[in-house]
């Protein structure tokens, strides 16, 4: 179940989204706007944002630099009824992608196009966080191994020098084949 921030100046189209993701076993808040979004966003946890590009106030796209500029990286798709709009260099589609929207959805649409469009998103954004997650698993192991490998050297380091002051090396131990095999003893 995902609790998702809705943005849109339309109430007809956000109650119909609401409701989409409902039926779906999620929840949602609304914002009419850009500007009550980035309240909402500062006192409440979201997993993914809807937010439509026209709007009063703050439209979509500034909407969603300044999430991204805020650090947070959740899914966002953007909607709008517009393929071009006059203010902006390209269509609509690569502005918003451009400004980091993980998908893109024209108006109107059905609503079991866009809960199809918003579970691949959320599926993409579920394997993007394992990933992640190995990631993060991945460095931690490999500091631990490097951590031990430094620690078994400075000891090693430390027994050669105790070797050399009391006039004795002690004898060096292969730790695998491959040192006995090169004749590395």
């Amino acid at each position: 179940m995902y609790k998702v921030l809705i943005v849109d100046d339309e109430p007809m189209l956000r109650d119909l989204i609401a409701k989409t993701l409902e039926m779906k076993g999620h929840r949602s808040d609304q914002a009419p706007d850009g500007e009550e979004a980035l309240k909402r966003i500062a006192t409440q946890q979201y997993d993914a944002f809807i937010v439509d590009v026209v709007m009063p106030k703050m439209d979509g796209l500034t909407l969603l630099k300044k999430v991204r500029q805020m650090k947070i990286d959740l899914p966002v798709m953007i909607m709008t009824g517009f393929s071009r709009l006059s203010y902006m260099k390209q269509p609509v589609d690569e502005e918003a992608i451009r400004a980091g929207a993980n998908d893109f959805i024209s108006k109107p649409f059905s609503p079991s196009e866009f809960s199809a469009r918003f579970h691949k998103m959320m599926a993409t954004q579920e394997v993007l966080l394992q990933m992640k997650a190995k990631q993060q698993e991945i460095e931690r192991r490999s500091s631990e191994m490097i951590a031990a490998i430094q620690k078994e050297s400075l000891e090693r380091i430390e027994e050669i020098k105790k070797g050399h002051q009391e006039g004795s090396v002690p004898d060096h131990q292969p730790h695998d084949l491959d040192d006995q095999e090169h004749g590395l003893q």
